[in-house]
């Protein structure tokens, strides 16, 4: 396999790389963008260049199992300072280029580094450190004198006698790797050249690559799965390793062109982002095509997994083109890869494996075969690793233990560690998981993150994740177990970093609610101990490892209050102060001080919803002020501008720029006085088609003599529904069945003149269009302005008919009374109309979110006595120092609320 010319394989990594080496002398093995062409360093310059550094820091003292670190972005130079550190019999201690100086010399005293290889980037994170280790530049020497890479070498090469050369065994410790850190203080691990090249090894005879594979090496080479799978794996198969210093989309795909790249490693966040982007363009294509193309899919997968004839290279050949014809496979590790995402690739045609491996481990344990990979699963153990699973339960799961020679010597200056990982040979790695009839390894979370209910449910935090962040909404989402008081257990509480752009483009203004709604449709799919129960908003993106992992113990600890967001407020930029002192920016930041809390500073890239907190009626008294200000402003305003910043670009471009007054807060009376717009008014205030009448009258016969005959509808409180008069019907909202039930229990004449509050969503369509018009419906959307709403609900109420409301906004998914938007307030306030609050029973059972097809259950509605709200009531709230609107809102859930607890 590398043949040293002794007929055994090498046991240690000079020895193998060498022996490799001198078989490919004159064939690239590193290389890197360098301008418009590619600096580029062949196996040849590569052995040399090692030599002559391992033997400058012998004669500079190190010695056997010394320590010199690197600490530099991926680079060949990178690869050639490792070498040269194990060559010399010295130890290599890989440290993140992101550690703050902090984090960086107190790694750099533990680990006793005599050395210390920076680059131009790095060499500042350095500080003084007067009394720390021999800084070596890999670029030239800097003003602080420290010496450059090529410098360093030359000087051993002027240098009289030669170096001592210490010798290696395979025992000796190459790489001391910090663990990355997810649940605290990282440890030392220590890996021996047998450790690393055994794995290499493995990993060789199980196909994972050729001679002829050029390996892309885009992830840290300080962590032990980029270093094995990116760089000791293609050096010891004479391949070649390209570099590239970003994970950005369109640089990635120019590289893989330009160098016919054939293997790329990478992490589940760089290939859920690749299908991402797969689906959206499938998603933008009309619904004929996207439906062929699925199918497609779905034709491939089966075909490549019965046949192993992989045709979707043959009809997605426009994709494999786009990404990189020369692809031949993409390499997963660092964190749990989604299933589905691995589904999805094969089904394309791409071959995306999932190994498995620690630190501790060197780091490979298991991978999945070329031929046969199974989804979900991280693959069979590699050559000469075994794998067991510790106290499984009764479905086969348990902790996973390792032995081989791949598993680390221990941890460095930590014999208790030690002794608790590694038990009689085997490492004991904190994952749970199970193996497969066919010896596949399935992982299923982490002993140390398992969160434990209160019901004594035992809840895998990563599993729970990739499930809700199925959601469009959601970017990123993490679930972490908060204990809850007198309850014992723990609650499930997810900290949600919302998808802006998803909610832009789909025009939803209170992204907050929004998300809300998604967890709770999504929980109801699952059983009720694995719903979250509490969520938190976050703009910045949660604290990770290099590799993607989610550090949980940094997210606890910011929910607890014990550490600081990282998304910390950069003083405000010359741009941005002038922005908000200018006239338009400060009439905006006046329109907005009433809405938010006093102390709250207000920046131009404040999220009107997420860091303001203006839902949608918010944001109606937002634009009113502003209308004061800088005069009308088109109906959609407030559903179009997100941020403080787009809201003062939006008013101050030429197209909006007029004169400017003093900014006041009309009020609702005088917000509701204006008409409605044009279309409401079209189709809603005017007079129907005298065959509406007869249609809908009968329509509602069937409906209430299905709801009668097949669910007992049982109708209570008819008494409180005044005969005349304009009304308003509040009821709470479980079921799609919820309007139907109500329609068919009012009397005839009420039913003649009530419109119904609708999602627009539901009525698109010729036909649906056609039924809501029938059913006077004022359809509600993400695209329609409240105030355009509130001012057709009151224009209708003004006018003596009757409005059918559901103030919750959304059917509640667990059948409780959710809390209510402010808008049933507003009218009650501003129009003094009676509130009849409705109280259904029976129709969650009957039909609840996530259901598609009804149950028996008996059905109940219960009219309530009218709520009223008067001057007087008005401005005894306002003395109280309440808000009137607010109050009213209350007023009327607890009148619904009391109709249940009643019954």
């Amino acid at each position: 396999m590398m043949p040293d010319g002794s007929g055994t394989e090498p046991e240690t990594i000079p020895e193998a790389v060498a022996a490799v080496c001198e078989l490919h002398r004159d064939r690239v093995a590193l290389q890197i963008a360098a301008g418009s062409d590619y600096r580029r360093y062949t196996y040849g310059k590569l052995v040399d260049m090692v030599g002559g550094l391992s033997r400058a820091l012998a004669r500079h003292g190190l010695r056997s199992g010394g320590r010199a670190a690197i600490l530099a972005e991926n680079r060949p130079e990178w690869v050639v300072a490792y070498l040269g550190i194990v060559a010399a019999g010295g130890t290599v201690v890989p440290l993140d280029a992101q550690l703050s100086g902090q984090e960086l010399a107190r790694l750099l005293a533990r680990s006793r580094s005599r050395f210390v290889f920076v680059s131009a980037r790095t060499c500042s994170l350095l500080g003084d450190l007067p009394e720390g280790p021999t800084a070596i530049n890999l670029d030239t020497a800097d003003a602080r004198g420290v010496v450059g890479l090529n410098t360093f070498m030359e000087e051993e090469a002027g240098a009289s006698g030669p170096a001592d050369q210490q010798k290696i065994l395979p025992g000796d410790i190459a790489s001391l790797l910090y663990t990355s850190g997810t649940t605290g203080e990282p440890k030392g691990g220590l890996l021996s050249h047998r450790n690393l090249v055994s794995n290499a090894q493995a990993l060789i005879a199980s196909g994972l690559g050729t001679s002829a594979d050029n390996f892309l090496a885009v992830l840290p080479l300080h962590h032990a799965y980029p270093f094995m799978v990116s760089c000791l794996v293609p050096l010891l198969l004479g391949a070649r390793v390209t570099f590239l210093q970003t994970l950005k989309g369109p640089e990635l795909v120019q590289c893989v062109r330009e160098t016919q790249v054939t293997f790329l490693v990478g992490v589940p966040q760089l290939f859920a982002m690749m299908r991402r982007a797969i689906s959206e363009e499938i998603a933008r294509r009309p619904r004929v095509v996207r439906g062929f193309l699925r199918l497609l899919m779905a034709l491939s997968g089966l075909i490549r997994g019965a046949f192993s004839l992989n045709l979707g290279k043959i009809i997605f050949a426009r994709l494999h083109r786009r990404f990189g014809a020369s692809l031949r496979v993409l390499s997963s590790g660092g964190a749990r890869l989604d299933p589905e995402v691995a589904r999805d690739f094969y089904r394309l045609g791409f071959t995306l494996l999932e190994g498995y491996g620690l630190t501790e481990t060197a780091p490979a344990v298991t991978f999945n075969p070329v031929d046969r990979p199974k989804f979900g699963s991280v693959g069979v153990p590699i050559h000469g690793v075994a794998v067991r699973i510790v106290n499984p339960d009764a479905a086969g799961v348990g902790e996973v233990a390792v032995k081989g020679p791949n598993v680390m010597q221990g941890y460095d200056d930590d014999p208790r560690a030690t002794a608790q990982t590694i038990r009689e040979g085997w490492l004991y790695t904190g994952d749970l998981g199970y193996l497969d009839r066919d010896g596949y390894l399935f992982l299923t979370g982490r002993t140390s993150e398992l969160i434990v209910t209160a019901g004594g449910k035992n809840i895998d935090p990563e599993e729970l994740e990739a499930q809700y962040l199925a959601s469009q909404a959601i970017a990123e989402l993490c679930v972490v177990g908060v204990k809850r008081a007198g309850e014992g257990g723990e609650g499930l509480h997810a900290v949600v970093v919302p998808n802006l752009d998803y909610l832009k483009t789909q025009k939803i203004p209170d992204g907050r609610q929004h998300i809300r709604d998604e967890l709770a449709r999504i929980g109801q799919t699952l059983p009720s101990y694995r719903r979250i129960t509490g969520f938190s908003i976050s703009k910045a993106s949660l604290p990770r490892t290099r590799l993607g992992k989610i550090q949980r113990y940094r997210v606890a600890a910011l929910l607890a209050g014990e550490e600081q967001p990282s998304r910390e407020r950069p003083a405000l930029s010359a741009a941005d102060r002038a922005l908000l002192e200018d006239e338009v920016g400060r009439r905006v930041v006046a329109a907005l001080r009433p809405l938010v809390s006093r102390d709250k500073p207000i920046f131009p890239d404040d999220h009107l919803d997420l860091d303001l907190g203006l839902d949608s009626l918010r944001r109606v008294e937002f634009v009113a002020a502003l209308e004061r200000g800088v005069g009308p402003l088109p109906e959609a305003f407030a559903t179009q501008v997100t941020t403080v910043r787009e809201v003062i670009e939006r008013l101050a471009s030429p197209a909006h720029r007029i004169e400017l007054g003093a900014t006041e807060t009309r009020s609702w009376r005088e917000i509701l006085q204006e008409p409605p717009p044009r279309d409401f008014a079209g189709t809603l205030l005017s007079a129907p088609p005298w065959h509406h009448r007869p249609v809908a009258s009968l329509a509602r016969i069937v409906v209430r003599s299905l709801l009668q005959t097949v669910f007992g509808l049982e109708v209570a409180g008819l008494q409180h529904l005044p005969r005349e008069g304009p009304l308003v019907l509040a009821s709470n909202h479980v079921s799609y069945f919820d309007p139907f039930v109500v329609l068919a229990a009012v009397p005839s004449p009420l039913f003649s003149r009530l419109y119904c509050v609708g999602w627009q969503t539901y009525f698109q369509g010729a036909f649906l269009a056609w039924v809501g018009r029938v059913g006077r419906v004022i359809p509600v959307g993400w695209d329609a302005s409240s105030v355009a709403v509130l001012r057709t609900e009151a224009t209708l109420l003004r006018r003596g008919q009757a409005l059918l409301i559901f103030p919750e906004g959304r059917r509640a998914v667990n059948g409780e009374l959710n809390p209510f938007q402010e808008g049933i307030g507003v009218l009650a306030c501003e129009l003094g109309v009676p509130v009849i609050p409705v109280r259904l029973r029976g129709t969650f059972e009957v039909l609840p979110v996530g259901a598609w097809w009804p149950r028996l259950h008996r059905i109940a509605i219960t009219f309530g006595s009218p709520v009223t709200v008067t001057q007087d009531r008005i401005e005894r709230w306002r003395a109280d120092g309440k808000d009137p609107h607010e109050a009213a809102t209350g007023l009327i859930h607890g009148a619904i609320q009391s109709l249940a607890e009643a019954v």
